[in-house]
């Protein structure tokens, strides 16, 4: 599945040139294939949460740079800014 995801996004764009992979929250079960990604995008930073920073490397082998932000940060692109937003996790709303 991965290999069908890596050809999808170059279909678009070239890993590689990406200064940025951004995480919008951390489940490991939806971000399983991300360390295979970030080795296609060598020079690029991991930006999320900083509380994602503590399971991603604890979680992955990933050597390159991480950036945890903090509400409120925001990350200039030059063109584009982006602004991290804590929001609170949904509660369960499954039926009792």
């Amino acid at each position: 599945m991965y290999d069908n995801i890596r050809g999808a996004v170059r279909e678009v764009l070239d890993p590689g040139t990406l200064a940025y992979v951004i995480l919008l929250h951390f489940e490991a079960d939806e971000c399983g294939g991300m360390d295979r990604f970030l080795e296609c995008a060598p020079d690029s930073a991991l930006a999320c949460s900083a509380a994602s920073v503590q399971l991603i490397l604890s979680g992955w082998n990933h050597r390159g740079r991480v950036e945890g932000h903090c509400d409120g940060e925001v990350i200039d692109l030059g063109k584009h800014k982006l602004r991290f937003l804590e929001t609170s996790r949904p509660r369960d709303r499954s039926p009792a």
